[in-house]
């Protein structure tokens, strides 16, 4: 069951724990106890989560270390962290007997009279394991605030005595998707001030343990918004953990245009093909990565850049299409092995010239980086299979060459980088929807009016 009054608190901010029991660890591993005594935790008008506590030094042998440390450490601080022990997390237990525990942080301190410490400080997320009884395996995450989702419509039509027909039709307030052996539910308020979304598996399946994870990333690639959950829950049948962001915010500014255009976005239920691609995507390669996407760390930093200047995201999208195209480089991946023997021979030919010993080490380096693919080739080989054009290719390269000269930006014409910024984007996005065999509609930025067409109906292989 999901924890209401938990959101409603933190929507309100209002939201407090008190805790008689406050403890400060330090590695190894966040077992050895530093600081002990209560306080509360609780988050700030402007939605900052943070915590203070009176405490005592409770470990003699680090006191003469900790002291001074906490001196240089605090509010304002004086030095960096430089190692492990200058890094404490918060472990704490309410009222209710709940336990919660922090992620690193740095406290603030204020010394009081006699052997009590006054620590305070900012956390970045909360974190309480709790245990369950015969629970249901879900997870579920919430957005606050969430921008505008393409949800689906209903309708129902009634034949009154006399024969005619009256229909009526309504926007609904989820979406249910099914992916391989999971079932996705966005659900949204009457407010429009929350969305909920919940995972639950099909049959007797299990979930994978960053799932919520993963939906937040499919979320964030189909609407283009760097949205970030203020509340996550993992269920198990013995096990709940729940998870609170340290900062509330419904800040989804972007100036990055999603696969579908953002006008046709709000009627077009298509995009939850381009969820469900990217989702089955992650789902399919979860043990191979920690927990976000590459691909997904990718498209974050050009959507917090996108915020900024025009030179920033004009910047982050160069950088990251070359990023993307060695990542998702399917073309490339069969080994052409004539050309790998060729590439052999002619260095075991210089490496026979009695010549310069620095020239021939120089001669064998330039060589092989000839083996190396590099992200134009990759693009060419997008335009090869037609999946590409020269024009976004050469928006690309444009933009590319411009941003490696700051002086040359400055006289640039700013209409046309932000032309070639929106065709860029389109070609950014064409290299993941290939990536994720993603077949379907989008927006063709290269061309006039953006139309809408069908992904993959040119490709040759």
């Amino acid at each position: 069951m999901l924890h209401d009054w938990i959101i409603q608190r933190f929507i309100d901010h209002t939201f407090e724990l008190k805790c008689p029991e406050m403890r400060l660890c330090i590695t190894p591993a966040y077992t050895t106890e530093v600081f002990n005594g209560s306080g509360r935790i609780w988050i700030t008008t402007a939605g900052q989560l943070r915590f203070s506590m009176l405490a005592k030094l409770t470990c003699s042998d680090l006191q003469w270390e900790w002291l001074p440390r906490l001196k240089m450490l605090g509010h304002p601080p004086k030095i960096n962290p430089s190692h492990d022990s200058d890094y404490l997390q918060l472990k704490a237990l309410d009222l209710s007997e709940n336990r919660w525990i922090s992620n690193w942080l740095i406290p603030c301190y204020n010394f009081i009279k006699g052997q009590y410490i006054e620590l305070y400080g900012h956390i970045e997320y909360l974190t309480s394991p709790r245990k369950v009884v015969k629970g249901k395996e879900v997870s579920e995450f919430i957005i606050l605030n969430p921008p505008n989702i393409p949800f689906g419509k209903s309708s129902r039509t009634i034949v009154l005595q006399d024969g005619v027909e009256v229909s009526n039709t309504w926007s609904l307030d989820h979406q249910v998707i099914k992916s391989q052996d999971v079932e996705v539910q966005f659900c949204k308020d009457l407010n429009n001030k929350t969305l909920l979304c919940t995972i639950k598996p099909l049959e007797n399946k299990s979930l994978l343990n960053n799932i919520a994870i993963h939906a937040v990333e499919a979320l964030r690639f189909m609407l283009a918004r760097p949205l970030r959950p203020i509340y996550y829950c993992t269920r198990t049948p013995d096990l709940e953990i729940i998870q609170l962001e340290g900062q509330i915010t419904s800040d989804w500014r972007s100036g990055l245009l999603p696969p579908l255009n953002p006008i046709i976005i709000e009627e077009n239920i298509n995009a939850w093909q381009i969820f469900s691609a990217y989702f089955d995507y992650l789902m399919n390669q979860s043990d191979q990565i920690a927990e976000f996407h590459p691909i997904s760390l990718e498209y974050d930093g050009v959507m917090q850049a996108s915020k900024g200047s025009l030179e920033g995201f004009a910047l982050a999208l160069s950088v990251t299409i070359e990023a993307l195209s060695k990542i998702c480089a399917k073309i490339f991946k069969r080994e052409n092995s004539s050309k790998k023997y060729d590439l052999k021979e002619l260095k075991e030919y210089i490496s026979k010239w009695n010549g310069d010993e620095k020239l021939k080490k120089r001669a064998i380096g330039a060589i092989e980086k000839f083996d190396e693919v590099r992200p134009l080739d990759i693009l060419m080989g997008l335009k090869d299979v037609g999946l590409v054009t020269k024009e976004e290719i050469d928006s690309w390269q444009w933009l590319r060459n411009l941003c490696a000269h700051g002086g040359a930006y400055r006289d640039a014409d700013k209409q046309k980088i932000n032309k070639l910024a929106k065709i860029a984007s389109g070609l950014m996005h064409k290299i993941v929807l290939y990536e994720i065999n993603y077949k379907g509609q989008f927006t063709n930025y290269s061309k006039e009016n953006w139309p809408i067409e069908t992904f993959g109906n040119n490709c040759k292989t």
